[in-house]
């Protein structure tokens, strides 16, 4: 039973690693992969009507191989040529100096501890006096200074922006075993990080109008910022809320996920949070709807109380989840 799946996984090997032959010897090199598995397919079939049972096995094989191919030159592709990894990967931008970046901020900026934390989408940078178009994501953090008084300007999702900072690629430690930083950046869409010498060295920059994405950013941002007003006196239950309603894990630490991890109930802070979300969310509605003996609508302690108990029977009633760090 082993030898099929092994003959399957060898031939998808090789289309594989033929792909990049193909599309240097080939014109049309994706229309013939297509084409050469939609034949191998068809003849499979026919094969099988005559009997022909080794043929239709070749034949199968070979759909593999072409599919492959197919499919590693379609991930070739969707790359796009102005990728800012392989740009700076190969020397064509001077990565040794500051450089003016230009993109759209994707989220709200997140205030830290420390200072504040932007995210961008990249549409240009300037190297040696010319624009370049730019595809790919930045962080930049700016720390709070008090030699440079002051803090950028205030900027929402959407709007368009530029910064004056040197950008590096994501680099991991060395050390076995560590933490994949430079991965799990990339699963957020970042492929560089900067950090922002001075406020002035940002601004902003006409633009576009914001996509719905952007809204929809921008209404996070708000809610985060209540949460954090409402909860500020207990730090660690505000990274606990902001990570079941909304989604925002970068301030719950290690020794918080570890004890969700070891009570099974990780999968609050990940997959039912959307449902305590959307619960918090009426139940916040009721609220201002509703009000109390005193006369005051319900504040933000009524109905995370009220959400609670759902979220420990979901806890209790769903298989524990490990975290994809």
């Amino acid at each position: 039973m082993k030898l099929p799946a092994l003959l399957i996984a060898v031939f998808v090997a090789a289309g594989v690693l033929a792909a990049s032959p193909i599309a240097v010897h080939t014109r049309h090199s994706l229309d013939l992969s297509l084409g050469g598995a939609l034949f191998c397919i068809i003849a499979g079939f026919a094969v099988v009507r005559f009997r022909g049972a080794n043929l239709a096995w070749a034949a199968s094989l070979l759909a593999w191989f072409f599919l492959a191919a197919a499919a590693a030159q379609i991930e070739h592709m969707a790359v796009p040529t102005n990728q800012i990894t392989n740009l700076l990967g190969s020397g064509r931008l001077e990565s040794d100096e500051p450089l003016r970046w230009r993109g759209i901020l994707r989220a709200d900026p997140l205030r830290l501890p420390w200072g504040f934390r932007y995210d961008l989408d990249l549409e240009e940078v300037q190297s040696l006096g010319a624009w370049h178009s730019v595809h790919g994501g930045l962080r930049a953090t700016y720390f709070f200074d008090q030699r440079a008084p002051g803090n950028p300007p205030p900027v929402r999702a959407g709007e368009r922006v530029e910064i004056l900072a040197r950008a590096r690629l994501i680099r991991n430690f060395g050390d076995p075993g560590a933490f994949d930083y430079r991965s799990a950046l990339q699963q957020q869409g970042i492929d560089l990080t900067a950090t922002l010498r001075n406020p002035s060295l940002m601004q902003t920059l006409p633009g576009p109008a914001p996509k719905l994405s952007h809204y929809l950013a921008r209404l996070r941002g708000r809610l985060l910022n209540d949460l954090d007003a409402m909860l500020s006196p207990a730090e660690d239950r505000a990274a606990i809320a902001r990570a079941m309603l909304l989604g925002d894990r970068s301030f719950l630490d290690s020794q918080q996920a570890e004890s969700f991890l070891e009570t099974g109930a990780f999968h609050v802070l990940v997959v039912a949070g959307l449902h305590v979300g959307v619960l918090a969310a009426f139940l916040f509605w009721a609220g201002k709807k509703l009000a109390t003996t005193d006369g005051q609508s319900l504040d933000v302690r009524s109905f995370l109380t009220c959400a609670r108990p759902c979220s420990e029977l979901s806890s209790s009633t769903s298989p524990a989840e490990t975290p994809a760090f």
